[in-house]
């Protein structure tokens, strides 16, 4: 845990080396929680967004965990929380209510008088893209080419 804490630590020096008035800090994955209440601390009105790349666990897994209000405290700093999918939206959303008892509201919750918005932005290809690459001349070649190789 201090390690994670000197960790967290650092990047936030390095954040705010770089950092101006009116930019937004987006702070990616479970590495790095802390770091939203850091930047906060030393500069309130910093606007901050958080993704989490990996699965959020229930409110009956996460509550086991011995610093779980310091690292949702630490997360609810941000102005926007993201998640692959709504379930992991849910659970965060959920886990803060019940361990630290904030308020639900319309996307998002309210802890300390401050509105931290919550979202699932599923991370993907657009097939489309994909499939319309299909009907030009040179992957009709290419295509050609490569079934004639393994015939």
């Amino acid at each position: 845990w201090g390690a994670y804490c000197q960790a967290n630590a650092l990047f936030c020096k390095t954040v705010l080396d770089v950092w101006k008035k009116g930019d937004l800090v987006w702070v990616h994955d479970y590495h790095l929680m802390l770091l939203p209440s850091l930047l906060r601390d030393a500069h309130p009105r910093i606007k901050v967004g958080f993704f989490s790349h990996v699965p959020f666990p229930a409110s009956e897994i996460y509550r086991v965990l011995p610093v779980r209000k310091e690292i949702l405290e630490g997360v609810l700093c941000s102005n926007l929380v993201g998640f692959q999918t709504h379930d992991y939206a849910r659970h965060f959303e959920t886990t803060c209510v019940r361990t630290l008892g904030t308020s639900a509201v319309e996307r998002g919750v309210r802890y300390r008088d401050s509105l931290t918005h919550i979202a699932a932005f599923p991370i993907g290809i657009t097939p489309s893209k994909f499939l319309s690459c299909l009907e030009t001349d040179s992957v009709k070649a290419r295509l050609r080419e490569l079934k004639a190789m393994y015939k």
